[in-house]
C-alpha cells in the first residue's frame, strides 16, 4: 500500500496535505495509468482501487471528511474497457520527429498552408482540432504585449464548443511566432477573409476534418501503424507534457479548455479575469526543441 500511494503522490506533484487532494488529481492519475502503454485495464482498475481503499480508511479515521475521496468514481467501467481499442495515444518523440520534419508535413507551408499552421496550432497550443478549424482572423488577438487565441462559440461563424470550459483565451506559444504565425494571420486578415482557415468548408464532422485525414494519410505513409495514433494524439501529447513540466493542475485545465473539476475552481475562478502572462508562462514550458529546429530550417 506505501508503495502504491507513493507512486501516486509523485504523479500528482509530490507529498501533500491530504486535504489538499483533489479529484482533479484522481482523474489526473487516471489518465496518467491509462497512458501507460504496457498496463491492462484490469490493472489501472486495480491500482485505482488501492488509492480509493487508502483514502476510504482515512474517511473512517476521521483524517479527510466524507466525501473527498479523489479517486471515488474512478475506476474504468466494462463498458470502457470494451472501448479501450479506441482510445488514443500520444506520440513518442522520434514519432513526432519523423513527421514533422517530413517533406510531406513541410511542403504543406506553401502548399496547403491550412494544413500546416492547423497542425502546429494542436501540437502547441493543446486545442482540440476544431477548435483551431473554426478560428475567426478576429480570434488572434493582443494585450499588453501578449498575443493570444480566443477560442469562442460564435453562432454566425459556425462556431461550437465542447462544454464551457472550451471558451477561454490561451497565449500563443512564442514557438509559433518564431515560425511565422502571426504573420500568416496578418496576410488572411489583409486579403479580407473572415475566417482563418477560409480554404476550409464545414462537414458534418467540423471544419478540421480534412485535414484530420491528411494527417492520418502522412501517419501512416511515416511507418507509424497504430490507429491510436492520429492528429487528436498531439493535444494528448501536450496535456501529458505540462503535468510532467509542473505547470498546476488548474492552469492546465484552462488551457486545455477543460471543465473546472473542483467545486473551488467551477465556484470562485472567474478563468476571463486570469492574467495571460500566467497562462504564458505555463504553456512556454511546453517544449518541443528538435521539432521546432527542423521546422525552423525551412521555413
Amino acid at each position: 500500500l506505501q508503495a502504491e500511494l507513493l507512486k501516486f503522490l509523485n504523479t500528482i506533484g509530490g507529498d501533500r496535505p491530504i486535504m489538499d487532494i483533489t479529484k482533479a488529481d484522481g482523474r489526473h492519475y487516471k489518465e496518467h495509468l491509462l497512458n501507460e502503454r504496457k498496463l491492462s485495464m484490469r490493472t489501472v482498475s486495480s491500482r485505482l482501487s488501492v488509492i480509493g481503499m487508502i483514502f476510504k480508511w482515512a474517511e473512517q479515521q476521521g483524517f479527510v471528511t466524507d466525501g473527498v475521496n479523489p479517486i471515488k468514481g474512478l475506476a474504468p467501467s466494462k463498458k470502457i474497457v470494451r472501448k479501450t481499442s479506441g482510445k488514443r495515444r500520444p506520440f513518442t518523440d522520434a514519432e513526432l520527429l519523423t513527421v514533422l520534419s517530413s517533406n510531406g508535413f513541410l511542403s504543406q507551408r506553401t502548399a496547403r498552408p491550412e494544413r500546416y499552421w492547423l497542425v502546429l496550432l494542436c501540437l502547441f497550443q493543446v486545442c482540440r482540432r476544431e477548435e483551431a478549424g473554426q478560428l475567426a482572423v478576429a480570434d488572434i488577438q493582443e494585450e499588453g504585449g501578449i498575443h493570444f487565441l480566443r477560442i469562442n462559440d460564435d453562432a454566425a461563424l459556425g462556431q461550437v464548443l465542447k462544454n464551457e470550459g472550451s471558451r477561454r483565451r490561451v497565449p500563443i506559444h512564442s514557438a509559433l511566432v518564431t515560425l511565422g504565425f502571426l504573420d500568416f494571420v496578418q496576410r488572411i486578415r489583409n486579403a479580407g477573409h473572415v475566417r482563418l482557415f477560409h480554404t476550409l468548408t464545414k462537414t458534418h464532422n467540423g471544419y478540421s476534418d480534412p485535414v484530420g485525414k491528411f494527417f492520418g494519410r502522412l501517419v501512416t505513409k511515416k511507418g507509424i501503424a497504430d490507429p491510436a495514433v492520429v492528429l487528436h494524439s498531439l493535444r494528448h501529447g501536450g496535456i501529458t507534457k505540462l503535468h510532467a513540466a509542473g505547470v498546476p493542475h488548474n492552469v492546465v485545465e484552462i488551457l486545455a479548455g477543460h471543465a473546472a473539476q473542483s467545486v473551488h475552481g467551477q465556484t470562485y475562478v472567474h478563468r476571463d479575469q486570469l492574467p495571460l502572462s500566467l497562462l504564458r508562462d505555463g504553456l512556454e514550458k511546453l517544449r518541443y526543441e528538435d521539432v521546432v529546429k527542423a521546422l525552423t530550417a525551412t521555413a
